[in-house]
């Protein structure tokens, strides 16, 4: 069986439960796992629930974003770029390229090169 790691810092929300969903649809098990559940020491890192990043065939490490704490960006650049070399990151290069990369950045891309975007991002308003 293969197996899907998702790493999130909102494991409840939408989006990882959506991809958990059309993984196992695939025959893919998944794991969700919160970032900050993420125990880093020297040399190791540490899933919760007795979790190895060996047991992962594929991996979505989802956005750098954070919601009132730090963003744990340099935990999550160091967990990906130690996975082990089975293991297919789906969105490696992108998120190593643009860790901080969230919506509104990416609508803010998409219309500098007159690109589609979601309405509601066209011209946000805080």
């Amino acid at each position: 069986m293969k197996e899907l790691l998702i790493l999130t810092r909102f494991p409840p929300e939408y989006e990882p439960q959506r991809l958990a969903k059309a993984a196992k649809k695939r025959g893919i098990e998944s794991e969700i796992v919160n970032y900050q559940d993420v125990q880093f020491g020297p040399g190791k890192i540490v899933l919760p629930r007795n979790l190895k990043l060996e047991y992962f065939d594929f991996v979505i490490p989802r956005s750098a974003a954070h919601h009132r704490k730090k963003s744990l960006l340099k935990e999550k650049v160091t967990l990906i770029e130690a996975l082990p070399q089975k293991s297919v990151c789906l969105n490696k290069t992108t998120f190593l390229r643009w860790p901080k990369l969230g919506k509104i950045r990416q609508a803010e891309i998409l219309r500098k090169y007159n690109l589609p975007t979601i309405p509601t991002l066209e011209k946000p308003i805080f």
